[in-house]
């Protein structure tokens, strides 16, 4: 039974196959749960969801979509070795679902294995080309092992498919900033901003691009915004505190 569920959920996307289930009125018993462990997580209450997930997976163990939801839960928790487990029950429940393998690609970053993530995440790519979410982690991958060309190429079409993918402008503003191309991570960072205002990474990214060019009024404004926002943004105080200094 758990084998042919996890087949099916293969094949057909989540609103599919329970809208059937719901049409048929047989909406099996952890389908509850699992919807309140989603809501939760999309409303950030992590602790929430991990404890709906958890209450899913007593139901029915085997169900690799709970499985999922509770690895991100717990990955965006700090539980980065029970998320990992979570991740890794899910590839070999569900193989063919592009998103086990996204987290379980998450798992081998956060375990500062990066080769075990890429190959996690071309697994993702390959299951599902139009997952902004694979593309946009692969492409931190590829940042992270200095491969930039590689991670704008998949930021930029993870940008094609959700035009408001705020981390993913991000990142291949990050790897502009690394390919020396300051005027592209530029227009980056600010359509970032655009989309979310109060986005630190963002601001303080600008900001340095600002300093580079010799802005300082404007950049030091900026890091003040960044401290205001969040006081515990050490890039931003250490950037405001070098020109501080210099100015005095």
């Amino acid at each position: 039974m758990n084998s042919t569920i996890n087949s099916f959920l293969d094949k057909f996307p989540l609103f599919l196959w329970l809208g059937a289930f719901l049409l048929a009125g047989l909406l099996p018993a952890w389908a509850g749960p699992k919807e309140d462990g989603d809501a939760a997580f999309k409303a950030g209450k992590m602790a929430e969801a991990e404890a709906a997930y958890t209450q899913a997976l007593a139901v029915q163990p085997d169900n690799a979509l709970s499985l999922i939801g509770r690895g991100r839960a717990r990955q965006t928790l700090g539980k980065r070795a029970d998320a990992a487990a979570d991740f890794e029950r899910a590839v070999q429940l569900a193989p063919a679902y592009s998103e086990a393998w996204v987290g379980h690609g998450l798992a081998h970053y956060f375990a500062k294995d990066l080769t075990g993530a890429l190959i996690a995440l071309d697994k993702a790519v390959e299951l599902n080309p139009q997952s902004a979410r694979a593309l946009h982690n692969r492409g931190v991958v590829h940042d992270a092992l200095k491969d930039y060309k590689a991670g704008v190429v998949d930021c930029t079409r993870a940008i094609q498919i959700q035009p408001d993918f705020v981390n993913a402008y991000n990142e291949r503003g990050n790897a502009w900033q690394q390919l020396k191309d300051p005027e592209s991570a530029l227009r980056d960072f600010e359509t970032a901003i655009k989309l979310d205002p109060r986005n630190v990474f963002a601001l303080t990214r600008r900001a340095i691009i600002y300093e580079a060019r010799g802005d300082k009024e404007k950049a030091a404004q900026e890091y003040r915004f960044v401290l205001a926002l969040d006081p515990k943004q050490a890039e931003a105080a250490r950037h405001l505190a070098a020109l501080e200094k210099a100015s005095t």
